[in-house]
């Protein structure tokens, strides 16, 4: 498919109703651990962790008045590669919804693949703020 750099940038920005149908993956393709940053209302970054069948996202976060605190979400369940739930970030609860793209199997045409890497995207509302998480999967596991 020409288009399917486009289709996986958009799938990276959260416009994730094409993604399992065009990329055709599977859960377990984007297991593993994540370095995530998180924008928005909040922001800093941490780590995420995707097994089989959930996902655990933690950061460190501020807000702009320096205000500090973590961002805890903790075993939201993994269907297909989607998950949703509730978290906290800095004592407040967030409704969670995100997704996992693993890498394509196999480069495609003209090289447009994602080969390298899966990411890792959501989006946090709660207490009238917003936030998005976005990370990369990395290479290695994390240090004990």
């Amino acid at each position: 498919m020409k288009n399917r750099r486009f289709i996986t940038l958009l799938c990276t920005l959260g416009v994730t109703a094409l993604c399992p149908i065009v990329l055709g993956q599977s859960a377990t393709d984007g297991q593993g651990h994540y370095a995530i940053y998180v924008r928005g209302y909040w922001s800093g970054q941490g780590d995420a962790t995707v097994t089989a069948g959930t996902v655990t996202i933690t950061a460190n976060v501020q807000i702009s008045t320096g205000q500090t605190g973590t961002l805890v979400i903790s075993n939201l369940p993994l269907a297909a590669n989607h998950f949703s739930g509730t978290g906290t970030v800095m004592g407040v609860v967030v409704n969670v919804d995100g997704r996992v793209q693993a890498p394509d199997a196999k480069p495609g045409p003209n090289s447009q693949a994602v080969t390298t890497n899966a990411v890792l995207g959501a989006t946090l509302l709660g207490g009238g703020h917003a936030a998005r998480v976005a990370g990369g999967r990395d290479p290695l596991p994390p240090d004990p």
